[in-house]
């Protein structure tokens, strides 16, 4: 019998899973939990233009910084306002595993970490 899960975008038979809506290949992983259209905003646009997506999050390029690599990077704000930009929606700044440092808005990853908040491990061996 199939299992279908339309809010998880994905139909799973005989162990092979079929990502939801069939053919866009924004939605793609083993059991299709990768959702790559969560990187464009209202105008389609992926990561702003400034980044690329990774299995639903943008992974800037150097200068932009934000949810959707939508500000450029600039250091004319206060210590509060940046901490603001690197903070999760729980209070944690970069993750809070020591990752990175916030610097100017934005998270500086150590080497091997990726993503906004430094969450993202794309090394090749885990620490």
């Amino acid at each position: 019998m199939a299992q279908l899960d339309y809010h998880t975008h994905w139909n799973c038979e005989c162990g092979q899973c079929t990502c939801f809506p069939p053919g866009d290949n924004r939605v793609h992983g083993k059991t299709c939990e990768c959702d790559d259209r969560q990187c464009e905003d209202m105008d389609g646009n992926v990561c702003g233009g400034h980044g690329l997506c990774s299995c639903g999050r943008c992974v800037c390029e150097d200068g932009w910084f934000g949810q959707l690599c939508q500000h450029p990077r600039k250091c004319n704000m206060t210590e509060d306002e940046s901490k603001s930009f690197c903070e999760s929606a729980n209070g944690i700044l970069c993750s809070g595993k020591g990752n990175g440092v916030c610097s100017c808005g934005n998270c500086e990853c150590w080497e091997g970490w990726n993503g906004n908040a430094c969450e993202i491990w794309l090394g090749t061996e885990y620490p």
